[in-house]
Order: structure tokens, then C-alpha cells, then sequence
């Protein structure tokens, strides 16, 4: 796995889609203009295959924004996290939903 004592840590942030967000402020980021990551596992599970490809230190952390206020977490974002971490991602951090 890892080829020295060196980990190198990369961070996904991530926030759910929400169509009067890009609609309203043109919220989500694209290949050439900056903005929010859409929280999409397919294209978080691609980029993760790219980063652990080039790197074998890699150690991914995904931070997603999700979730329902004052609600436990959703049925969901649970088949999410299974995809994210069958993907290659290390460690998942979700956050957002209001306590």
C-alpha cells in the first residue's frame, strides 16, 4: 500500500444538489470555473480512482454537505457512503444537518 512513511491526505468537499442553487447563483463548480463540488458519487468515485492511480500515499477524505435538518441521517446517504468507500475513499465526514 503505501511505498514510504509518508501519507499524503486529499480532501473532497461536497454539497448536495440543489437546482435553484445553480439556477439562482451558478453555485456548482465545472472544469473551468470555481464553485461548490455536486455531491455525485460517481464523479467523486472517479476522481478518487485518479488520485489513488497517481498516487499510492494517497489517503482521500470526502466532506460531504448532506442530510435533512433536525433528521438522522437518510437511507440514502448510507448506499452513498457504501459507493464512496467501495470507490477507494478512506475516511467519510458528513455534515450539514442541523442538531
Amino acid at each position: 500500500m503505501l511505498d514510504s512513511g509518508e501519507v499524503n491526505v486529499y480532501i473532497i468537499a461536497a454539497f448536495e444538489y440543489r437546482e435553484s442553487y445553480h439556477r439562482l447563483f451558478k453555485y456548482y463548480a465545472k472544469k473551468n470555473k470555481g464553485g461548490i463540488y455536486k455531491l455525485d458519487s460517481t464523479l467523486i468515485a472517479a476522481q478518487v480512482q485518479e488520485i489513488k492511480s497517481a498516487d499510492v500515499n494517497a489517503f482521500v477524505i470526502v466532506y460531504p454537505h448532506w442530510g435533512k435538518n433536525y433528521r438522522w441521517k437518510l437511507h440514502a446517504q448510507e448506499e452513498m457512503a457504501h459507493s464512496l468507500i467501495d470507490a477507494g475513499v478512506d475516511l467519510i465526514v458528513g455534515h450539514g444537518a442541523h442538531k
